[in-house]
């Protein structure tokens, strides 16, 4: 499936998944590759159970394609980090609308570089990994290299 979006006439492929059941069902990516058990922790007012929490799968795949923008952004600025790492952390909660919205905060380790060419990099990468939608006052990202932490809202 392809689709136009905020880029203009550029189309790009959009990964598509189906979820069953809500958080406590079945989630399945299009290509059929997997099939992910989901469960909502107790402590989040789920019953808890063997299954994967949706939010540690939405985490792992924004840490992904962040890391795959900072890859491309230390590139772009002919930088080698011997590694890249990228933890998320995604929260949930209402926001003052009353309706509930999610919060990434990631945090970026690349080894190798210096702190300031990291967060230039980093840097480079969220403009790459821009994601709009946002309202103003939305918190949508904190993103912190190599032992400095960043929250950025939208404005």
């Amino acid at each position: 499936r392809r689709q136009a979006g905020p880029w203009g006439e550029r189309e790009r492929a959009v990964p598509a998944a189906t979820a069953r059941g809500g958080g406590g069902g079945l989630g399945r990516p299009s290509d059929g590759a997997i099939d992910v058990e989901l469960a909502i922790p107790a402590g989040m007012g789920g019953p808890g159970g063997a299954g994967t929490n949706p939010e540690q799968l939405f985490a792992s795949g924004y840490a992904a394609c962040f890391g795959s923008a900072v890859a491309f952004a230390a590139r772009q600025k002919q930088l080698a980090p011997e590694s890249i790492t990228i933890d998320a952390s995604v929260s949930i909660g209402s926001i003052a609308s009353g309706q509930f919205a999610l919060a990434v905060e990631l945090k970026a380790t690349l080894p190798g570089l210096s702190r300031d060419d990291a967060l230039g990099v980093r840097d480079g990468a969220r403009c790459i990994l821009s994601h709009g939608g946002g309202r103003p006052g939305d918190e949508h990202e904190g993103a912190g290299c190599n032992g400095r932490n960043v929250r950025a809202t939208h404005m």
